[in-house]
């Protein structure tokens, strides 16, 4: 294992292992980007450097999301993405500018490897890349968020994405972590609360991607959400 999620029913058996690939898949504003912000500090927080794909938010504020969870989960601070602005740390106690500062340049040195441009075409080449560098967890913030369509069908770009991801873990001892948008029939059942039942594919645009991945995690709201 390279870290837990966190979770004791998931750690005692799956935790973020090598040589897997795993799939969150929620709709939108569950919360996919900010749990992957979650493991991704977790990993940190044990040595790990993870890979991290940006969707359809920022490189800079991914950083700075990151930097406010590593910070909860190692001091139990809490502090929002404006607090550790420039201009929002003036506000702060000088202890706390320290601790933001210090955390900043921990993660800016060890940290992670943050990108904005993976495109369909060039997965494989850019996390290969990564983890010569020393990557060891990648995370792809979402199926349908990479640049490169050029025209083609997203049912075909999400199934590549998927044989490239299953054929990258298989190769390197490296965590995969793919978010996906549901699928049509996971949203009708997600309505019904019957997720449990499933015996359809849960992704969105393609079932390969549901198909070659070793975990499946369907996220929902509820009530305690």
């Amino acid at each position: 294992p390279l870290a837990g999620y966190g979770v004791p029913q998931l750690d005692d058996q799956t935790p973020m292992m090598r040589h897997r690939l795993a799939v969150f898949v929620a709709r939108e504003n569950v919360g996919k980007t900010r749990i992957m912000l979650h493991l991704a500090a977790a990993l940190l927080r044990k040595g790990v450097k993870p890979f991290f794909a940006c969707g359809e938010t920022p490189k800079d504020s991914i950083f700075i999301d990151l930097v406010t969870t590593y910070i909860f989960q190692e001091y139990g601070m809490h502090f929002t993405s404006s607090d550790i602005t420039e201009e929002g740390m003036q506000m702060l106690t000088l202890e706390d500018q320290q601790l933001i500062t210090s955390v900043k340049a921990r993660l800016i040195s060890n940290g992670p490897y943050i990108v904005e441009n993976l495109s369909y075409d060039n997965v494989t080449a850019t996390m290969t890349k990564a983890y010569n560098e020393g990557c060891q967890a990648f995370f792809i913030d979402h199926t349908q968020s990479l640049r490169g369509r050029k025209g083609r069908s997203m049912n075909e770009l999400v199934t590549n994405l998927a044989l490239d991801c299953r054929e990258f873990k298989n190769e390197y001892p490296v965590y995969v972590c793919v978010a996906s948008h549901p699928s049509t029939d996971l949203k009708d059942l997600m309505q019904k609360d019957k997720a449990k039942s499933l015996q359809i594919s849960p992704t969105a645009q393609s079932s390969t991607l549901s198909t070659e991945a070793d975990e499946v995690f369907i996220l929902y709201e509820n009530d305690l959400l």
